[in-house]
């Protein structure tokens, strides 16, 4: 599911993009961006349900959220955050990348060594 958001942070749209089977889903990225990109909305959230109703975030679930955001290159969308969805609870994604890595926000990569940066 995906919440697409305008850009005064007012949702435009909740749309489907995949459903699952099992213990997973493989939803490709232009599958995930279309309707932000149709819509022509720079903002929108990910959430899934983890029919478990742990919150804890599998290793899948990391991996696709970084592919996800490798994706969003895109020059006018940007992922805000990606939820795991239970019965009474969720968790963001954004907050147990930060943690796991110990930075701020979406910090998923390190630089390589042709990086420049400081």
């Amino acid at each position: 599911m995906a919440l697409v958001f305008r850009s005064e942070r007012r949702v435009a749209e909740c749309a489907l993009v995949a459903i699952g089977h099992g213990n997973e889903t493989r939803a490709r990225p232009v599958h995930v961006y279309w309707r932000s990109l149709l819509l022509g909305c720079p903002l929108f959230l990910l959430a899934h349900v983890h029919p478990s109703g742990r919150t804890a975030p599998l290793e899948a679930d990391l991996r696709y959220t970084c592919r996800i955001r490798e994706a969003s290159s895109l020059p006018s969308v940007e992922v805000v955050d990606r939820l795991i969805l239970v019965r009474r609870s969720f968790r963001s994604l954004r907050e147990s990348i930060s943690l796991r890595l110990g930075s701020p926000g979406w910090a998923v990569q390190t630089p390589g060594p042709e990086s420049t940066d400081p």
